[in-house]
């Protein structure tokens, strides 16, 4: 039984972990809030907090669960000010499918759902949220016979979130029509001057977006939150702060682009454009994005190497080692191999700012060091866990540039 208000610090077991200077480990808890809704908290010292909850005690709209919490703690230490909207979290999706099926607007969305904590180690937290699907408008509208919503959630230094969002066919075959993929914040104006309920307020974000050169597509949005003062909701208290959000989809298979709009200033979304598919009993169609939150990228210059980077990631070269897959894993951002004797030896593809590499087949512990053209770096995280080795290295690493990471025993 889960008292309220306290939380259990699940990352403290550790296997095998080295600490870097630049890149600290991520801690993890998970208990009941004060509302009573289980909870997972991640924080990121020194960068930012979310807050993970199942939305079963929160008010608010039905997709008031997810990320109900987001907290710059680089410019807020104290973590005194939300920027998760209160009316729906930091994301919300709806989509559109037949309304003979789903009531008169043919619009559903995420309702309160279950979380549970998959995965905490010093270098991420993954939390899987399962969502049934609603009537846009109530989340007490009945739930959606034919169609559900899964949502993993990944979470790394220094300022990564992951997230990969299912669509599931549980009943009889539906047609999307659209899928929105929606970012909100609660410091924000309505487009009138007149504030929204509760929160931090500014004024209207700047946003801009990046272009798939092959497509004209829009893959990103850049929501920017001005830098204060800032008057919080008792109309007392005064913060100088600013956080930025840059939200990148990844290729959809199926040659699917996407669309932006904003409302009112505080919402940013991206719809998916193209194709309809067509959702029947036990498929599962999936969307990939990368939210780089509580970072200095705020122009469109600074944004299009993060884009190029997970949008484009390439293929690692082996020297020791195999590839798994394709080599990269959307889903959490790492490059994925299989080490060989020795370890792994390979060309990074693309250039990368703090690269995740995932080792499956890892016999040992610890790598002793990493080499990283060529010169031995302390930098880094390491942790190794059921035979599997994560490494996460800090700074800008090069395109071309020779990772070597031994393994002690093999």
């Amino acid at each position: 039984m889960r008292s309220a208000g306290i939380f259990l610090c699940v990352s403290a077991v550790l296997v095998s972990t080295v600490c870097a200077a630049g890149l600290e480990p991520i801690k993890v808890e998970e208990g009941t809030g004060k509302r009573g809704s289980h909870e997972v908290r991640i924080t990121v010292p020194g960068r930012f907090r979310v807050v993970i909850s199942d939305g079963a005690k929160e008010r608010g709209a039905p997709e008031d669960s997810g990320i109900t919490g987001y907290y710059d703690l680089r410019n807020d230490p104290d973590g005194k000010y939300n920027y998760a909207a209160p009316w729906s979290g930091l994301f919300s999706h709806k989509i559109g499918i037949d309304p003979r099926r789903e009531g008169k607007t043919g619009a559903i969305m995420p309702a309160a759902g279950p979380v549970e904590l998959v995965e905490a180690n010093p270098l991420r937290a993954v939390v899987k949220h399962t969502w049934p699907a609603r009537a846009y408008g109530s989340r007490t509208n009945p739930e959606s016979p034919d169609v559900r919503f899964e949502q993993t959630f990944v979470i790394t230094a220094p300022d990564r979130l992951y997230q990969t969002v299912a669509i599931i066919g549980i009943g009889e075959e539906v047609t999307l029509k659209h899928f929105a993929f929606m970012l909100h914040t609660s410091h924000a104006k309505w487009s009138g001057g007149k504030t929204v309920k509760g929160g931090v307020y500014s004024l209207p974000a700047p946003w801009t977006f990046v272009k798939d050169e092959t497509r004209g597509a829009k893959t990103c949005v850049l929501h920017a939150v001005k830098p204060g003062p800032y008057t919080h909701g008792d109309g007392k208290t005064t913060s100088t702060h600013k956080a930025n959000f840059l939200m990148i989809m990844h290729k959809v298979k199926g040659g699917y682009g996407y669309r932006a709009n904003r409302w009112v200033g505080f919402r940013t979304c991206l719809n998916v454009a193209g194709a309809h598919p067509v959702i029947r009993k036990g498929d599962r169609v999936e969307w990939h994005a990368l939210t780089l939150a509580n970072h200095d990228v705020n122009t469109l210059e600074k944004a299009k190497p993060y884009v190029e980077a997970y949008r484009n990631p390439g293929t690692p070269t082996c020297a020791k080692g195999t590839l798994v897959g394709d080599g990269f894993d959307e889903a959490t951002g790492s490059y994925t191999l299989k080490a060989g004797p020795g370890g792994v030896d390979f060309r990074l593809p693309a250039s990368c700012h703090c690269p995740t590499f995932e080792i499956s087949g890892w016999r040992g512990m610890k790598p002793p060091f990493v080499a990283v053209g060529g010169a031995r770096k302390d930098d880094y995280l390491a942790h190794v866990s059921k035979g599997a080795l994560l490494v996460q290295i800090a700074g800008e690493i090069p395109k071309g540039t020779r990772i070597v990471i031994p393994a002690l025993m093999q």
